[in-house]
């Protein structure tokens, strides 16, 4: 006599709300027989699929009930249970839709993100997912994680989050959100980075963008360019200086170029300028630089002022200024000058000079000049002529000779005007009359050479009577030899 078989089922429950469960009993046996029934007058709604295999599949079409599957089949001995075994399978509720995720879209590859949902009653876990190009760094299992994204800008990837209550852990409808990852390229610095020199202004670019952000160490922004596409660095003492960009596009996303290292080089040394820094017009001074960098370049900054030569030779031009530069490089290619105004004088104007052109031997004449300043009176020639301090012309042997008059005024500066004098030899009169006469004679005519002037007539042992003031006199002598 054969023992009545006992069927064993086994299969999920709980059982999630609308889904399918495969339940199972010993296989190897022939007529089983499935069925699916209420229990304790519960409202269960589901699906048996039968089978007249060892197993069949349930689908749960009601939450929070309990339903009962039985089984019965004959064993190898052809004997079947006395009554199917019984399996209560109890349907629970899934887990609500998840609300909507709240978190930035677009982001900027290379972030790092946070996405969440409020926090949702009975919900024991939380399962985010990202598709490729991106990576859950925290977070995950709760209502909030962080997402690092490490895509390729330009790309879409989404978020998917599923929600598990305590007894149902297949996944609800998931909660998904398309991001989009935007970037930008690399900037790159544009501008001179090889020849620096100490005190240098250079100017520097970048590709456009939405805003922009300098950083420089080894020298100074010029005012307003730290935050603009093209910026302007004024470079500091020697050494090495440093200099890149940051810049944001629309969306907030950032880039930072290489730090581009640059060499800034000491200048060379300027020295000081030496020499006269007041001149007239026409005159020249020698400027000269001992303690700068030797094979300077000489340069006037006003040429209608004064000039200069390659060996540091000034000429005065015109009154005024000029700037004189004296400019030094070096093997660095780096450049520096030294400066020095010159301040050009004008000379006097001097006026001609005055009073009698001739003098006789012996004889003086004073020669005027009206022109202010200091004078100095010369000859050419004081062998015929001497002149004195204050003008005074000597006569001193028959010729002409030139008297020159130099006038200084108040900026140093001379010129000088000149006067033709002659000098005349002086007459030898001859007289004409008696020389040999008797003792009382009277009215004896005496004469000169006519057509003279300022005659001056003398006598001893006689009296003249008439005519002392022209080329013929009238005398009456003594009474005595």
């Amino acid at each position: 006599v054969n023992a009545l078989p006992v069927p064993v089922i086994s299969g999920k429950t709980p059982a999630c709300h609308n889904s399918s469960e495969t339940y199972v009993t010993e296989g190897g046996m022939s007529n089983y027989t499935w069925t699916m029934s209420k229990s304790n007058g519960t409202d269960f709604d589901g699906d048996l699929s039968p089978s007249s295999s060892e197993n069949a599949t349930v689908t749960c079409n009601k939450e929070n009930v309990v339903g009962v599957i039985s089984v019965n089949y004959t064993d190898l001995n052809g004997c079947r249970a006395a009554i199917p075994t019984e399996y209560s399978v109890i349907v629970r509720s899934l887990p609500p839709t998840p609300p909507t995720i709240t978190g930035p879209t677009p982001v900027c590859a290379n972030t790092t993100e946070l996405y969440k949902i409020p926090i949702q009653p009975g919900i024991v876990n939380y399962i985010w997912s990202v598709d490729g190009g991106a990576q859950i760094v925290s977070g995950q299992g709760t209502n909030a994680v962080e997402i690092e994204w490490t895509t390729t800008p330009g790309s879409n990837r989404l978020i998917t989050l599923y929600t598990v209550n305590a007894d149902c852990f297949r996944p609800a409808i998931p909660q998904e959100v398309a991001v989009k990852v935007t970037g930008l390229t690399k900037p790159v610095v544009s501008g001179n980075l090889a020849t620096i020199c100490t005190g240098s202004q250079e100017i520097y670019t970048t590709q456009g963008a939405n805003s922009y952000e300098w950083f420089v160490s080894g020298g100074t922004f010029g005012t307003g360019t730290q935050f603009t596409q093209t910026t302007t660095i004024n470079w500091g003492v020697p050494g090495t200086g440093r200099i890149a960009v940051k810049y944001t596009d629309a969306n907030g996303c950032e880039a930072m170029s290489d730090t581009a290292d640059v060499t800034i080089n000491a200048l060379p040394s300027t020295g000081i300028i030496n020499g006269t820094v007041d001149i007239c017009i026409g005159n020249t001074t020698q400027l000269s630089n001992t303690t700068g960098t030797a094979g300077g370049t000489w340069r006037s900054s006003d040429v209608n002022r004064a000039t200069i030569n390659a060996s540091g030779l000034v000429t005065g031009i015109s009154s005024g200024s000029t700037t004189i530069w004296y400019i030094v490089s070096n093997s660095q290619g780096c450049t520096d000058s030294v400066s020095q105004i010159i301040t050009v004088n004008s000379s006097p104007v001097v006026q001609p000079i005055t009073g009698n052109n001739s003098v006789c031997i012996g004889g003086t004449t004073a020669l005027l000049n009206s022109t202010s300043g200091t004078k100095v009176w010369r000859s050419d020639n004081v062998n015929i002529a001497t002149v004195s301090a204050n003008g005074l012309v000597s006569g001193v042997s028959a010729g002409s000779t030139l008297i020159w008059c130099s006038v200084t005024n108040s900026s140093g500066c001379t010129d000088s005007v000149s006067f033709t004098i002659t000098v005349k030899n002086n007459p030898v009169p001859t007289i004409n009359g008696l020389t040999s006469v008797c003792a009382g004679a009277n009215s004896l005519t005496y004469s000169t050479e006519n057509g003279m002037s300022n005659y001056t007539w003398s006598i001893s042992g006689g009296n003249i009577i008439s005519g002392g003031n022209s080329n013929q006199v009238t005398v009456n002598w003594g009474s005595t030899a």
